[in-house]
């Protein structure tokens, strides 16, 4: 809802670690002095209770036997590396921790399965309704069968994601009411629909990547237009909001620093839903954005989702464009990208097939109009080695402000990011198994951490700053680079020259005139 949304962007910046195992340290300077007085006080409370009233009634001593008990769990619970390191105790050094900490990843995918068969049959948006019904209720309104709605639903209710109460009614929880309910503006259900057919057989044939040190398919993440980013595209569209709003927020700074008279232009690379580009589009009226995506994703799932939120605001569809094509094969720079009313019509009149990259509208009199202030790199670089990503980063920013009039140009990365060096005990686990996942589905993709994100922008041009925020409530990190242009020495400005001279030469057939260099 646009309140929502209003709400998520007025939120000032917090500069959060972005090491999770940062925590400890965070919470360390507190912990040692709360427990400390804390255990000050039962010590004094001991030495009373014998030695200086020891007639105290038994029944004074059982409250404030309890009451302290209350205060040490409440303050075991306040802080999150406590909590973690209570569940390591019970997960661990107990045989029924231990048995249910392994059962729990022998289910997972069953419970994975369950929530996505829950969000396909509408349980959780008929409960949203109607709050409380039986399973005999409930099969009869979505016409399901009594006994497997009644064994769906008690799964689900064991995974924490319903409740029961003692009339055998059931309701949703309170995350399964805010994030799994179709309607809900935080709604996180589309995560469910990742793991499709498409991606299945590829997590099978791990074994034998990891035998094999890398992918073994013929067809992975890199494949062009591969039918997997469709499934992508529309199953991410609720779930980016948050995260594009994030974004959105993060730049408020950043934006700010150029002229407000100034069109800035925005390119949202590997584009997938559109939400990224999007949220910029409608909170800073003065940015035109470009949205590059492969040739399916852009016409059936990109247009038709920017075209849904955006409500027929023409202030917002006057101001997007659109690009198709492999980003690291296609010149950028020399695309020039199709409006949005445009491409409608080509899509109304040609349909979904139609071809809608022109590259041949390119003149060095419009170069300028094809160059970008902002970059948008939204979980793109997770599919490539450090390396490629230094060399795909070169090759946005030769489609960038820099070679216009000097201006400065941000490049923001917003990923799933890994503590430093090895795992910790504190470490948020979800991106060190997404590694595992990429390493599955792509060539030489992982995850990486804030520093190995600041070598690559460090290493792709003249960067002068490297600036990162925590993107809540979904644990991404936002990483921007400002890049400015280099100032050229003698030697390079002479070399430019010459170089221009010999494309000259090569232009004229040899015949050019000579150019004097002082």
């Amino acid at each position: 809802s646009s309140n929502t949304l209003s709400s998520l962007m007025s939120k000032e910046e917090k500069k959060e670690p972005l090491l999770t195992s940062d925590v400890l340290l965070k919470e360390l300077p507190i912990i040692i002095p709360v427990f400390s007085i804390w255990g000050i006080v039962i010590t004094a409370w001991m030495i009373v209770n014998i030695f200086v009233l020891p007639d105290i009634p038994i029944m004074m001593n059982h409250l404030l036997f309890v009451l302290f008990i209350v205060i040490t769990i409440f303050l075991c619970l306040k802080f999150k590396s406590v909590k973690m390191m209570l569940y390591y105790l019970y997960t661990q050094h107990t045989v029924q921790g231990r048995v249910s900490f392994i059962t729990n990843f022998a289910t997972g995918v069953g419970n994975q399965l369950a929530i996505r068969t829950g969000i396909k049959l509408g349980i959780f948006d008929l409960l949203n309704e109607k709050k409380k019904l039986s399973e005999k209720e409930i099969a009869e309104t979505l016409e399901l069968s009594e006994r497997g709605t009644l064994i769906l639903l008690n799964s689900l209710v064991v995974t924490k994601i319903l409740m029961v109460d003692e009339n055998g009614l059931y309701s949703l929880s309170l995350a399964a009411s805010e994030h799994l309910v179709s309607t809900k503006p935080m709604y996180f259900g589309g995560i469910f629909e990742l793991v499709d057919e498409n991606m299945l057989p590829h997590l099978s044939s791990m074994p034998d990547a990891v035998k094999n040190g890398g992918s073994i398919l013929e067809t992975d993440a890199h494949t062009f237009d591969h039918p997997y980013w469709l499934t992508f595209a529309e199953a991410t569209r609720e779930l980016s909001i948050p995260q594009a709003v994030g974004v959105a927020r993060s730049l408020r700074e950043h934006i700010g620093e150029y002229p407000k008279e100034k069109k800035i232009r925005v390119l949202d690379i590997a584009c997938g839903s559109g939400m990224y580009g999007f949220m910029i589009a409608k909170f800073y009226p003065q940015c035109d954005i470009t949205f590059l995506d492969y040739p399916n994703v852009i016409k059936k799932k990109t247009f038709q989702n920017i075209k849904m939120k955006a409500n027929n605001d023409q202030n917002i569809l006057s101001r997007c464009n659109y690009l198709t094509g492999d980003l690291l094969e296609m010149n950028i720079r020399q695309s020039t990208p199709i409006s949005h009313d445009n491409l409608e019509e080509i899509i109304n009149n040609e349909g979904k097939n139609a071809v809608i990259i022109e590259e041949d509208n390119y003149s060095e009199e419009h170069d300028h109009e094809n160059l970008y202030d902002i970059i948008i790199a939204s979980h793109i670089y997770h599919n490539f080695s450090l390396e490629e990503n230094i060399n795909t980063t070169k090759l946005l920013l030769n489609s960038s402000n820099l070679r216009h009039n000097n201006n400065q140009v941000k490049f923001v990365i917003n990923e799933f990011i890994t503590d430093e060096g090895k795992p910790t005990f504190f470490e948020d686990p979800f991106p060190r198994r997404f590694a595992l996942t990429m390493f599955v589905w792509t060539p030489k993709g992982s995850t990486y951490s804030f520093n190995d994100y600041k070598y690559v922008l460090q290493n792709s041009g003249n960067c002068t700053d490297v600036d990162s925020v925590r993107n809540n409530p979904v644990n991404n990190s936002i990483v921007i680079g400002t890049f400015t242009p280099e100032k050229k020495t003698n030697s390079k400005v002479i070399e430019e020259i010459t170089n221009n001279e010999n494309d000259h030469n090569d232009n004229n057939n040899g015949k050019s005139d000579k150019i004097k260099l002082n």
